[in-house]
């Protein structure tokens, strides 16, 4: 989670401090698990008594809309609305502090936890893993000592972080403050006990896990009502456990029996992706850029400065590099500049279940002075994170993936693409084609884009030529280090007359577009 932290820094503990609007905004990490955790319940409620709210922007400031979508979880919830997050609002995302701290502290998240560390918070430790299928590593409901096994468990989670693209939390198996700003986002229940009137989002959690096992079939509204009990004590009675309605260490570690899913699945968020904006030659605009995941869509929020006042702008995420150039491939939102030559505006896009490492930017853009014209970059970052941002949603298809490849105008060329990771970060593509001259020779290439768009988009990675038997049958195969994951799209593969692409070379003779329903990730097993 150091990129979280980093993000949205200082790190201040979730629960640590008051929270409310003040003069000189606060900011920090705990604003921005705050901002976080409320747009993922608003994506997992179904509150019967109308929604909580506007989805927030996750910033890390605690702003007007901060203050009012706390104002209407108190009202909600039933507590005093006063748009201050104290003692009863923080228990109302089930973290306990004094003098409610669980299970008799420290308060969670106040220490760093190793083998060898007993006490509440770790208490409340394991019954956060015990939600989901690391309850196979700890072994039992939880018991407040620190032990090999929850250490084992925590390392685990770790290491389901770093694969859905969350990097930052390490490798070892200490429970420290990035860690735990991952566990109130991921993890979301096991900080209290949970009985009739006690309400908040970690009775939502349950209530999601319930009704993924078939034993609770209501709305998911945050309030443990007699449906919930309901659905508690069957799982208690079908795990002889004691029948009385509480969800405690027992049933959480029951709950986890049944639900083989790692955290941050089945209810989770990805880190956002921050993305810097820099002016281009001749502009003074700057900005950033922050991509998310919001349940099933990509969430791309923009912020820029240096703009001319009340001037119209457009901003996309495009295929390519700033350096390179590239294709618009989401647009993002057309608008005007404010008084004082800024804006911020976002949107969702739907169907995109990855945030590849490379192969995309953000622009800001000035429209074209007459049809027909290019819009002018006034603004415009590279999308690099360390690790691919997957969707918390989507389960990656590991592979191998094939590309049809089908011959353009004046050619009979086609054949396949196989792609496929041999190794982490090691991708093999194999190239089979028929229909070529025997003896000849064609250069090949990964672009970024989509086929067809003019211009075309830049070359992601050259392949190796194609190298035609006395069949007709051309094969070739590369193999091309630090790719990180194949994205569902923006990716096409070519084929070239060749034998260089000097001259009429470069024509065109085959091509496919990189399409499938879930981006290629490596295996688990490499």
């Amino acid at each position: 989670m150091a990129f979280f932290e980093e993000l949205f820094a200082p790190y201040v503990r979730f629960g640590g401090r008051r929270l409310e609007l003040a003069s000189s905004r606060l900011q920090g990490t705990d604003v921005a698990v705050l901002q976080a955790t409320y747009d993922l319940m608003l994506a997992a409620m179904s509150p019967s008594q109308g929604p909580l709210g506007r989805l927030l922007a996750i910033s890390g400031v605690y702003d007007e809309a901060t203050e009012a979508a706390v104002r209407s979880i108190q009202d909600y919830f039933g507590l005093t609305v006063d748009g201050v997050v104290g003692e009863e609002t923080y228990f109302a995302f089930g973290q306990s502090e004094r003098p409610k701290v669980g299970y008799g502290g420290p308060p969670y998240g106040s220490r760093n936890l190793q083998v060898g560390s007993s006490g509440g918070d770790v208490k409340v430790l394991q019954n956060r893993l015990n939600l989901f299928r690391y309850q196979a590593d700890i072994g039992r409901p939880a018991d407040g000592y620190y032990s090999a096994m929850t250490a084992a468990a925590v390392a685990g989670m770790k290491g389901d972080a770093a694969w859905r693209g969350n990097d930052g939390l390490g490798s070892n198996s200490v429970a420290g403050k990035g860690y735990y700003d991952a566990t109130w986002l991921y993890t979301l229940a096991g900080g209290r006990e949970i009985f009739t009137g006690r309400n908040g989002f970690d009775v939502a959690m349950v209530q999601v896990l319930l009704s993924q096992m078939g034993l609770y079939l209501g709305p998911v509204t945050g309030f443990y009502d007699a449906r919930t009990e309901d659905a508690v004590r069957s799982l208690q009675s079908a795990g002889d456990l004691r029948v009385d309605g509480i969800v405690g260490a027992q049933t959480y570690h029951a709950i986890g029996k049944r639900n083989p899913h790692p955290a941050p699945a089945p209810a989770g968020i990805c880190w956002p992706v921050a993305v810097q904006l820099r002016p281009s030659e001749g502009s003074v605009a700057t900005g950033r850029a922050l991509l998310y995941f919001r349940g099933r869509s990509l969430v791309v929020d923009v912020t820029v400065i240096g703009l001319t006042p009340g001037a119209s702008y457009q901003s996309h995420v495009a295929f390519g590099s700033c350096e390179a150039g590239g294709q618009p491939a989401y647009p993002v939102a057309s608008f005007v500049a404010d008084a004082s030559g800024s804006a911020r505006v976002a949107a969702e896009v739907d169907g995109v279940h990855l945030v590849p490492t490379n192969g995309w930017f953000v622009a800001v853009t000035s429209p074209p002075a007459r049809v027909g014209d290019r819009p002018t970059i006034l603004s415009c970052g590279d999308v690099a994170p360390a690790f691919p941002s997957l969707s918390p949603l989507a389960e990656p298809f590991e592979g191998p993936l094939d590309v049809r490849l089908l011959p353009l105008a004046g050619s009979t060329a086609s054949g396949l693409a196989v792609l496929r990771f041999i190794a982490a970060r090691t991708l093999q593509v194999t190239l089979t084609i028929s229909d070529l001259k025997p003896g000849s020779r064609h250069p090949a290439h990964i672009h970024y884009g989509r086929c067809g768009e003019q211009p075309s988009g830049a070359t992601a990675y050259p392949l190796t030529d194609l190298v035609v038997n006395a069949e007709g049958v051309g094969r070739s195969m590369t193999v091309i280090q630090r790719v990180t994951a194949i994205p569902q799209e923006g990716w096409y593969v070519d084929l070239h007359l060749g034998p260089s692409i000097a001259g009429g070379g470069d024509q065109l003779i085959a091509r496919g577009d990189v399409l499938l329903a879930q981006p290629v990730l490596p295996s688990r097993g490499i």
